[in-house]
C-alpha cells in the first residue's frame, strides 16, 4: 500500500514507490499482488482490504526515522503507537493494530526517511534513489 501526500514533496515517496510497482507488475501475473495507492487516508483502505484479505500488508511511506534523508528501514508498527499521525489523519501505529486484529494479516512498514515535505515541494533526489533502491529489490524478489 503505497501512503503519502502527493503535494508534499518527499512525503509522495510511498505513492511514486507503489505507481512504478503498478506499472511494472502485470495485474494478469498470478497470485497477483494487490497493490493499493492509499494517499494520505490509509485508513479509507480498509474496506478494500478487507475485501481482498490479505495475509499481508506493508506500507510503504515517509517516515522520520532520525536518519539521513534517503535511509531506508523497517519499521515495526509497534513503534509507532502513540505517534503523532503526522500528514495522515490516522496514527499508522493503531491503523496496523486494527488491521492485524480484524485482518488477521501481519503489518510491516518499509519507511523512507524524506528530505523535505514542505507543500509544492519536489521530490529530493536522495529519496528519488531510496524509490530506485527500493523498487529494484522488489522486483528481483518476485520476478517479471
Amino acid at each position: 500500500m503505497g501512503i503519502g501526500q502527493e503535494l508534499r514533496g518527499d512525503d509522495s515517496a510511498g505513492i511514486l514507490l507503489l505507481r512504478r510497482l503498478q506499472e511494472r507488475i502485470p495485474a494478469a501475473r498470478n497470485p497477483a499482488p494487490f497493490l493499493l495507492e492509499a494517499g494520505s487516508l490509509p485508513e479509507a483502505a480498509a474496506g478494500p482490504l478487507r475485501s481482498y484479505g490479505p495475509d499481508r500488508v506493508i506500507f510503504l511511506d515517509a517516515a522520520d526515522l532520525g536518519a539521513a534523508p534517503g535511509c531506508v528501514r523497517w519499521v515495526d508498527p509497534v513503534e509507532l503507537e502513540g505517534a503523532p499521525p503526522a500528514t495522515h489523519t490516522f496514527p499508522m501505529g493503531g491503523f496496523s493494530e486494527y488491521l492485524e486484529s480484524e485482518l488477521g494479516c501481519k503489518v510491516a512498514i518499509v519507511g523512507i526517511q524524506p528530505e523535505c515535505i514542505e507543500f509544492d515541494a519536489p521530490v529530493s533526489e536522495r529519496v528519488r534513489c531510496a524509490i530506485n533502491v527500493i523498487f529494484d529489490e522488489i522486483v528481483s524478489i518476485i520476478g517479471d
